[in-house]
């Protein structure tokens, strides 16, 4: 016979896991973090925060140094 706490644990186990799957599915109350498409929330601290640190979206390639074999 399975003890008494096993039931409460394996019962704890299961609410919690339903609570985190819900909560990771259901998007509370709109505030995931990250904005819609179009629409930016973002102080302008963060926003020149996200310009210095973003990858570049073009680069020049043209006139660079020329690959020599190692050999």
């Amino acid at each position: 016979m399975v003890s008494r706490s096993k039931i409460i644990l394996v019962v704890i186990a299961i609410v919690v896991g339903a609570g985190v799957a819900m909560w990771t599915v259901i998007d509370p109350a709109g505030q995931s973090g990250t904005p819609a498409v179009g629409k930016t929330n973002l102080s302008q601290e963060e926003q020149r925060m996200r310009d210095f640190f973003a990858a570049p979206k073009a680069y020049d390639t043209r006139n660079g140094q020329e690959m020599k074999p190692r050999w």
